[in-house]
C-alpha cells in the first residue's frame, strides 16, 4: 500500500518484549539515490544516554498506521547496548557496517563480493536478511569510505522545485512511501505559494535530475508548464493504478506496477535518467 511518509513522524516505537513505548520517530533518513528509506531516526527520551538512535525496515515487524506505533524485531535491550550514531554530524559507512553487524544484518549497498549492485535493498524487492548474510557482508573495505547518500526527511521538506530553464514552481511537502518495500515511490509537491489556484502534484523520483544541496532545490527534466498542467494530487483519495497511469501519461511516461514491487518501463529502477 501507499502511504504518506510524514505521517509517520511521532509514531510511537514499540519493542518486542514490551508493550511500553520506548521512543517515538523524529525523522526519516532516505537515500537520495535509490530513492528509499534506509532508517527511523528515534528519540528514545531520558532512558538512553544518547537520546537518538536508528531502526533499520529490516527490523520493522509491522506499523499500525491507525494506532501510530511501530512494532520493533528489538528489545530495548538491544537497543541500549547498540552503536551510537552521532546524528549531529553526517551518518558514516563505517557506522552502517557497525551497526548491520551488531543487529546482524546485510549491508544493503552490495553484494558478497563487496560490490555495488541494483536495486533499493541490494537486488531485492524487499528489506529481508539473507540466510548467509555472513557471507553477504565480507569483503565491504572497498565500500566503507564511498559517498553517502543518506539524507533526512526533516532536512528537505520545504526544497523547492526546479524546472528546465531555472524556474520554480513548488516545494516538497510529503513522500510517498511503498509500504512492502519502504521505497519512495512520489515526491508530494505544493504548487500553491508559487503560481495562482496552484495544486498538490506527485512527482516521480525518475523524473529528478538532482537534488542542489546548496540552494536547497530539487532539479527536474521538465519545464514549468509541463508540471502546472499534470493531474492534480488530492489526499484524500487512495492512489491507485488509474491515478498512477495517468499521471505517467501526462509526462509521457509508463510504468508498470505489481504485488513484487514498482518498475519503471524504459528506465532503470535505480537511475535518476530516463532512458
Amino acid at each position: 500500500m501507499l502511504k504518506n511518509l510524514k505521517k509517520i513522524t511521532n509514531f510511537k516505537i514499540l519493542a518486542r518484549d514490551s508493550n511500553d513505548t520506548f521512543g517515538k520517530v523524529k525523522d526519516i533518513y532516505f537515500d537520495d539515490e535509490k530513492w528509499g528509506v534506509r532508517y527511523l531516526v528515534v528519540d528514545t527520551g531520558k532512558w538512553l544516554t544518547e537520546s537518538l538512535t536508528l531502526v533499520s525496515p529490516y527490523n520493522v515487524i509491522e506499523v499500525d498506521w491507525v494506532e501510530g506505533t511501530v512494532w520493533v524485531n528489538l528489545t530495548k535491550k538491544q537497543i541500549e547496548n547498540g552503536p551510537k550514531a552521532q546524528l549531529n554530524k553526517p551518518v558514516t559507512r563505517l557506522y552502517e557496517v557497525q551497526y548491520n553487524n551488531y543487529y546482524g544484518l546485510p549491508n544493503y549497498w552490495a553484494n558478497g563480493l563487496g560490490i555495488e549492485i541494483d536495486g533499493l535493498w541490494a537486488g531485492s524487492y524487499y528489506p529481508h536478511r539473507p540466510e548467509n548474510f555472513e557471507i553477504y557482508n565480507s569483503s565491504m573495505d572497498s565500500e566503507i569510505e564511498k559517498n553517502q547518500h543518506l539524507r533526512s526527511i526533516g532536512e528537505v521538506l520545504g526544497y523547492h522545485i526546479q524546472a528546465v530553464g531555472d524556474d520554480d514552481f513548488g516545494a516538497i511537502t510529503d513522500f510517498i512511501l511503498e509500504e512492502a518495500t519502504w521505497a519512495l515511490r512520489y515526491i508530494v509537491i505544493d504548487t500553491h505559494k508559487f503560481w495562482p489556484g496552484g495544486k498538490k502534484i506527485l512527482f516521480s523520483p525518475a523524473w529528478v535530475e538532482k537534488f542542489d544541496w546548496n540552494a536547497k532545490k530539487l532539479v527536474t527534466y521538465f519545464h514549468r508548464k509541463v508540471i502546472e498542467s499534470c493531474p492534480e494530487y488530492n489526499p484524500e483519495i487512495p492512489i491507485e493504478n488509474i491515478i498512477e497511469e495517468s499521471l505517467f501519461s501526462h509526462f509521457g511516461k509508463s510504468g508498470n506496477w505489481n504485488l513484487k514491487g514498482w518498475d519503471l518501463k524504459g528506465m532503470d529502477y535505480t537511475s535518476h535518467h530516463p532512458k
